[in-house]
């Protein structure tokens, strides 16, 4: 096969492989939010927005103030060869039979991963600081 052929081969298959492997990392970015749950919560569950019935995280204080890590996925779940949409996610807190559904509260896509805190201090008492 002549030399020009090959390139015509080479080139389009290393094009693809750096462009899945950049959307892939891309991708694959992830938010680490820091929570913080005041400890007369009884529950505090996390619930991504384009699948509801699917725990995420959930915190159960049980009297004591709680903190913890829960990693969110920046996009939602799709092809290797385009970037996915930006996955969406919200809180649902539970105090002496009541809940509160907090508004989508993460994530943006981008090239880095984040780090951000949430503060729960009671049933619709929530404080997300910004960047």
């Amino acid at each position: 096969m002549k030399r020009s052929r090959w390139v015509l081969i080479v080139v389009p298959v290393l094009i693809a492989l750096i462009w899945t492997g950049w959307i892939g990392y891309v991708n694959t970015r992830t938010t680490r939010l820091s929570v913080q749950v005041a400890s007369h919560l009884e529950r505090v569950t996390f619930y991504s927005v384009a699948e509801p019935a699917r725990v995420v995280a959930e915190i159960r204080p049980q009297g004591q103030a709680v903190e913890m890590l829960v990693v969110l996925r920046n996009t939602r779940p799709g092809s290797f060869f385009t970037q996915g949409a930006p996955a969406q996610y919200y809180f649902v807190t539970e105090v002496a039979g009541e809940q509160y559904q907090s508004p989508a509260i993460c994530c943006e896509t981008g090239f880095a991963d984040r780090s951000e805190a949430l503060f729960i201090r009671g049933l619709k008492e929530w404080e997300k600081p910004g960047p």
